[in-house]
């Protein structure tokens, strides 16, 4: 009864109305979750994920996760083809443009076309943080945001929000992405 208790507690924090909790032990284990709800949900199967973006150490996390180097060394063969490091950052720190709008105009533009030009157009999943801690502590802007939102909109796609390094409550609200308005 208290797994059903805490269930219902936790649904009554999230927008919509969620029928079912799925409990993970690892923030891995809940993005693969999330990619398989994605497949069966959207009927795509490319999961977009943002450079500079960390969702795991399972393989199919590990596949999604682009802080590479050693972390991602001799996991080449075993990596998930269906996943595109293809969402520009919104990295402003050390963006090519000093104006945090027109950075936010072109990351997202760049994005769109990247999503249309290395995936297979068959996107069913956008996966991003809240905020790219391993990344650099990368925070979007809202408008930023809400433009990712538009794209996977477009796309027919599923906005993945990977929170395991952020909630809950360690940004002031319960979850993440409600600074966002998506």
């Amino acid at each position: 009864p208290w797994a059903i208790e805490l269930a219902e507690l936790i649904a009554s924090t999230l927008p919509g109305d969620l029928k079912i909790t799925n409990y993970a032990v690892t923030g891995s284990e809940a993005n693969e979750i999330a990619m398989r709800m994605v497949l069966g949900v959207t009927g795509g199967f490319d999961i977009c994920t943002v450079v500079r973006g960390l969702h795991g150490g399972s393989l199919a996390a590990e596949s999604a996760t682009t802080v590479g180097g050693a972390r991602k060394r001799g996991l080449g063969p075993l990596s998930l083809p269906a996943i595109t490091s293809c969402i520009v950052p919104p990295f402003y720190y050390r963006a090519p443009v000093r104006d945090r709008d027109e950075w936010d105009r072109i990351s997202l533009q760049l994005t769109d076309e990247m999503i249309e030009h290395t995936t297979s157009q068959e996107v069913g999943g956008i996966m991003i943080e809240s905020m790219m801690v391993a990344g650099g502590m990368i925070v979007p802007s809202k408008r930023w945001m809400q433009g990712l939102r538009e794209i996977a909109d477009r796309w027919g796609a599923l906005l993945i929000f990977d929170e395991a390094q952020l909630a809950p409550g360690r940004t002031g609200k319960m979850w993440g992405f409600e600074h966002y308005d998506v």
